[in-house]
């Protein structure tokens, strides 16, 4: 819960469900600044850190602000679904190859359109990786059955930066 301006206890929810639709894909709300906000009282990091582990979305005071403590999902830590970031990647490209799949649909099935379909895949993907949301990717384009076709995906998305180490030395 957060308090408002108005000094009102309320729910963080709507607000970052807010900030998740505001968020470039590639991006995270990972130590976002959530404006507008000010915390009732502080949580210790380790908290933070078990909370955020099992799903929740905290968040902390800093010196500027507001921020988000991580943008995770409440996922499994087996998921390669985990943090936002991936998934609004992933939402972003299945979209754009469903759109460009959808021109295909009701044409006759032959080896000019699967393959004119992959040129189609293969410029989003381009795009994709110039636009630095993905490091790579590889798909195909198969037939699976009279009148469907499948498309294996598989992506390796710009995972977002989490942590930052500093090791530090001291000599005499």
């Amino acid at each position: 819960q957060l308090t408002s301006w108005t000094g009102k206890v309320v729910s963080g929810a709507a607000h970052y469900l807010g900030m998740i639709g505001a968020t470039k894909v590639g991006d995270s709300t990972t130590n976002r600044l959530v404006p507008g906000v000010t915390l009732p009282y502080a949580v210790k990091k380790s908290k933070l850190n078990e909370l955020t582990g099992a799903g929740y979305v905290t968040f902390i005071t800093k010196t500027d602000g507001v921020r988000v403590v991580s943008g995770e999902l409440a996922t499994s830590n087996a998921s390669d679904y985990q943090y936002v970031s991936t998934s609004l990647i992933i939402q972003n490209i299945v979209g754009k190859i469903r759109s460009a799949a959808d021109a295909y649909i009701g044409k006759g099935m032959t080896q000019v359109l699967i393959q004119s379909l992959k040129t189609n895949i293969d410029s989003i993907l381009r795009a994709e990786a110039a636009a630095l949301t993905i490091e790579s990717s590889t798909f195909d384009v198969k037939v699976s059955g009279p009148g469907q076709i499948t498309i294996p995906l598989t992506l390796v998305p710009a995972f977002e930066l989490r942590q930052i180490y500093i090791p530090i030395s001291l000599s005499v």
